[in-house]
């Protein structure tokens, strides 16, 4: 069977949000679609970074813009990937996101607005958390930073010039079992919790409750 093409995948993924929402969502000047989710933004793309493989789905919500990445806010990051099941948050270039990718050949409607309200409910929950804690703009706030495209590699990654950790801190790579305490306890259906180096106060899991519904 043929591979679809990106055009293709497009088509097929509009077709699915038109579906769940009665309309077309907007699209930014990148291409992607921006749907609203409480204080944060849902973005949903089509990217193919290597052209030998299938094109993917990206369902992306930029959680912080103009953030200075640090290594409280990396150990922070890493801490909510100890929590969170099918969803990864990371920095790029001055942004925290959180994202999933699905196979555009098999996605359907179904499954997309089950990824977008999972990642909307971890969006709308911790950017005003992350924001507190590390400072930087909610992204579509006056002034912030155009996100731009979506997808893994699709902006290069820059050099973050990462200070090394404060005097005192635990080693990631070794810690000491004694110097560790339990993180904040999962969401139900969330993957097992991690551990959080003594001295950094854990972030709690989102509330638990009903689904963020997806809207126009």
């Amino acid at each position: 069977m043929a591979v679809i093409d990106v055009a293709s995948a497009r088509r097929r993924v509009q077709a699915h949000l038109q579906q769940l929402l009665g309309a077309v969502p907007g699209q930014d000047p990148t291409g992607n679609w921006v749907l609203p989710a409480g204080s944060a933004r849902i973005m949903v793309n089509v990217a193919q970074p290597n052209p030998a493989a299938p094109p993917l789905v990206v369902v992306a919500s930029p959680l912080l813009a103009q953030v200075q990445v640090s290594y409280e806010l990396l150990a922070a990051i890493n801490q909510l990937n100890a929590q969170l099941s099918f969803t990864r948050v990371y920095w790029l270039n001055g942004f925290v996101f959180a994202s999933t990718e699905l196979l555009a050949e098999t996605v359907d409607a179904p499954e997309l607005a089950t990824v977008i309200s999972q990642l909307a409910q971890v969006a709308d929950a911790y950017d005003d958390q992350l924001r507190g804690r590390f400072g930087g703009l909610l992204p579509f706030a006056q002034g912030a930073a155009p996100v731009g495209p979506l997808g893994p590699q699709a902006v290069p990654v820059s050099d973050p010039g990462l200070p090394p950790p404060p005097p005192g801190a635990v080693s990631m790579s070794a810690p000491s079992p004694a110097a560790m305490v339990p993180a904040a306890a999962s969401p139900a259906g969330a993957g097992v919790a991690g551990t959080v180096p003594a001295g950094l106060s854990p972030i709690p899991p989102p509330p638990l409750g009903e689904q963020p519904t997806v809207t126009g």
